[in-house]
């Protein structure tokens, strides 16, 4: 089958997942707003802003979906323009970060570490918050409840280094089997079954950033990948 035939088989599946995937935060939406509007009067100001708080966390959520449809389900899948900005690297993480663990519950759930106290580099922030937002979602979906997620970023010889070590997924032999041939082959791969959908959209945005992901297996459905993002330049 053609490589557009592919990515139109990956389309199809990645809108079939978010339709899916959309109507968890907007029953969640829905029942907050409900409590403002009901108990409004009763709620303290604090307990408002963590109900608005909630909201807007959820619809970034969202929003990070929303990006996925623009690369996976619109026609800038094959001719999306590279856009490097100069970019806080360190900032955008921990945000996106901070985002994820408050939708998940738990504010250890993942972990940024780094050697570097600021990292400011020409880089397109939208595709590394793309790779980071897919990796990262899909590991919380389908790890264990107490894992932990550690993800290192740091620069060296002109390129950004992300790290994400461990990673256990609770999926099928062959689901796993397909997402080490997507990351180790960086090849588009028919019929993804929808827990490998996030990492065909990983593999295309890093391609799409000349970077380059080397995948290291460490036991039974547990490997680590390290993720190399080219540095148009940087600000020291």
């Amino acid at each position: 089958r053609s490589l557009v035939g592919s990515e139109m088989c990956i389309r199809d599946s990645f809108i079939t997942m978010v339709s899916h995937e959309f109507r968890s935060p907007l029953t969640k939406i829905k029942s907050a707003a409900q409590m403002i509007e009901k108990f409004g009067n009763k709620l303290t100001d604090d307990e408002k802003n963590e109900y608005i708080k909630r909201i807007i966390n959820i619809v970034d959520q969202m929003s990070g979906l929303l990006e996925n449809v623009s690369l996976i389900g619109g026609t800038d899948l094959f001719d999306l323009v590279f856009q490097p900005k100069e970019t806080d690297v360190l900032l955008l993480l921990n945000q996106l970060i901070s985002n994820l663990n408050i939708n998940y519950g738990k504010t250890d759930k993942i972990v940024l570490t780094t050697d570097s106290k600021k990292i400011v580099a020409f880089i397109d922030d939208r595709l590394l918050r793309i790779i980071c937002f897919n990796a990262l979602t899909n590991i919380i979906k389908n790890s264990n409840e107490e894992d932990q997620i550690n993800i290192f970023i740091g620069d060296s010889d002109g390129e950004l280094v992300l790290i994400i070590n461990d990673i256990h997924l609770n999926i099928g032999r062959n689901e796993f089997e397909i997402i080490k041939r997507l990351v180790s082959e960086g090849k588009m791969i028919d019929d993804l079954p929808s827990t490998c959908i996030n990492w065909s959209v990983v593999v295309k945005s890093v391609q799409l950033h000349k970077g380059s992901i080397k995948y290291f297996e460490k036991g039974e459905n547990t490997f680590s990948i390290i993720i190399n993002i080219p540095i148009i330049s940087q600000k020291n």
